[in-house]
């Protein structure tokens, strides 16, 4: 009787299925290169993290849960602030390029060879700002230029359409650059 209960036991423990192979082995694997796209993303913040071509400037104007935070990319060169963001087909809602004029003054703006709207901010030598002028469309070109008009200005930041509004982008505002 023993016997047969002992058998019995058996067929059954042998009759349980085992994990096939190839589940285990997928099943490892998938979790390998989920580990090597974290250790990836974790080296590409890292290795960014002190980039100086990149520098994130808070634009909003009053202590808020949510600041609007902008990768400026900086422009000194003759070359460069006369082709701005020309010919680019897009720019994601926290990118925008700074303009400095290395000098205060008037400082125009035109949207040659644009393909996206964008709202401008004129900022003095100190980042106060001076002027805003938003939702400016790519089809004003070559009809009309955009100038600081209410003080001398420094710097230009360029950022898409509606930054500016989401900011709270006020006249007299301080922007840390």
């Amino acid at each position: 009787m023993l016997n047969k209960t002992l058998k019995a036991n058996r067929k059954k423990i042998e009759s349980v299925p085992k994990p096939k192979a190839w589940l285990t082995r997928v099943s490892l694997f998938s979790v390998l290169a989920v580990a090597l796209v974290g250790v990836a993303i974790a080296a590409f913040i890292e290795q960014h993290r002190d980039d100086e071509s990149v520098n994130c400037t808070v634009l909003s104007s009053q202590p808020a849960r949510d600041k609007v935070c902008v990768e400026l990319e900086p422009v000194r060169s003759r070359e460069s602030l006369t082709r701005g963001l020309s010919g680019r087909e897009s720019m994601s809602f926290n990118e925008g390029m700074l303009f400095d004029f290395q000098s205060e003054g008037e400082h125009c703006m035109w949207m040659k060879d644009m393909n996206f709207s964008l709202d401008m901010i004129w900022l003095n030598r100190d980042g106060q700002v001076v002027d805003v002028i938003r939702d400016i469309q790519p089809d004003t070109y070559p009809d009309q230029v955009f100038c600081n008009e209410t003080a001398p200005a420094q710097y230009v930041i360029e950022v898409n359409a509606g930054v500016a509004e989401s900011a709270n982008i006020i006249l007299g505002q301080q922007i840390q650059l």
